[in-house]
Order: C-alpha cells, then sequence, then structure tokens
C-alpha cells in the first residue's frame, strides 16, 4: 500500500493473532511465539486495506560439538573387572559407544564388549599386574566419531603380597636386644606389621 500521494497518511496495523506476531503503530512486527498470524494495515481515510501472512518458527539452535566424556575405574586388580563406561555430549545423541583395552606392551587393541552397541558400559579382567591402555570411541547419529584414550595401572590381588623378615643377629645372648625388621612386596594399600 502506497501512501506517498495520499492527503492524509494515517494508517492503523493490527495482527489476526498477536501471541505470534504482534505489530506497533508504525507497522514493526515481532515475532511472539510459534504460529501463523495476518497483519493487517488499514488506511484512516477510505478505509483501504493490505494484508501480509506471517509465519512465525521455532530459532534451530546450533549443534554443539561432539564431546566424548568417558571415563574408567582408577583401581584395578589382576583377575578382577574393570568397568569402562561410555558418555558423551553435544552431537545430535543416539550415541553407540565402541570399547577397546590393551596392555601397555600390546600392538594389538581387544574389544571389550559389543563394538558400537548401545550400551554405557563394558568391562574386562587385567591378566598381568601392568599399565593397560584404553581406548572408548563414541558415535552419534550423524557419524561423527570421537575417540577417548585412558590409562590405568592393574595391580596383584592382596592374597598375592609377600612378606619377609630379617633379624639382626642368629646367636641370641640375654638381655640383649635383637632388630626385626619386615617388609612386603607387591602390596596394595597400607601394609601393617605384627612381630612376636
Amino acid at each position: 500500500m502506497n501512501t506517498s500521494n495520499a492527503t492524509n497518511k494515517a494508517v492503523a496495523w493490527s495482527s489476526s493473532n498477536s501471541s505470534v506476531a504482534s505489530v506497533s503503530t508504525s507497522g514493526v512486527v515481532t515475532a511472539v511465539s510459534k504460529g501463523s498470524a495476518v497483519i493487517t494495515v488499514k488506511t484512516t481515510d477510505g478505509g483501504y486495506t493490505a494484508t501480509c501472512n506471517v509465519t512465525v518458527t521455532e530459532p534451530v539452535k546450533p549443534v554443539e560439538d561432539l564431546v566424548n566424556t568417558s571415563f574408567v575405574s582408577q583401581h584395578a586388580i589382576v583377575g578382577e573387572k574393570v568397568v569402562l563406561k561410555g558418555s558423551a555430549t553435544g552431537g545430535d545423541g543416539n550415541y553407540k559407544f565402541a570399547y577397546y583395552y590393551r596392555r601397555n606392551s600390546d600392538k594389538t587393541w581387544k574389544t571389550a564388549g559389543t563394538e558400537w552397541g548401545t550400551s554405557q558400559y563394558a568391562t574386562f579382567k587385567p591378566g598381568y599386574a601392568d599399565v593397560y591402555e584404553i581406548c572408548i570411541k563414541v558415535k552419534d547419529g550423524n557419524g561423527t566419531t570421537v575417540k577417548k584414550y585412558l590409562s590405568l595401572a592393574a595391580n596383584k590381588t592382596d592374597n598375592s603380597l609377600e612378606c619377609y623378615g630379617t633379624v639382626s643377629n642368629t646367636i641370641y645372648t640375654f638381655g640383649k636386644t635383637i632388630k626385626i625388621t619386615g617388609s612386603a612386596k607387591n602390596n596394595i594399600g597400607t601394609v601393617k606389621y605384627k612381630y612376636e
């Protein structure tokens, strides 16, 4: 509608659905919520009208980068299960996981659990008192894959504790002090000694 040549240039603006799109007295349209509305302008002189259909959509949220937040327990005992926990943020969701492990001295990775499954954890049992490398992969629905590498040291069980003892001499004299020394190998945690 062109009012540039009109004697009375006054117009009135209105919206058929102001909860979707509102319009100011100067004709500025503001999106309020998802939906459709018709914006109408009407001249004061003559009552001429013009309309415009407006559709308001929800803004497209930017997709955050896929981040692998997987982790593994740092406490491992030879022959006992170690839990590998897969987790992620970002991407488009619909995550799938793959879990791998190997001894620090090995070249070949072994698969823990099902490769590219939806399970958020897998387990393996370390067979040696050694450092193990862990690789957990996360893949989202778009096929984006992010790896995360971790490591842990597997220790022998408490049952494998080896105890050693020494005395300062083997000829005992009444009233003289004998020094007894205890030591341990392959221990886990705090070791306590008892001398009898």
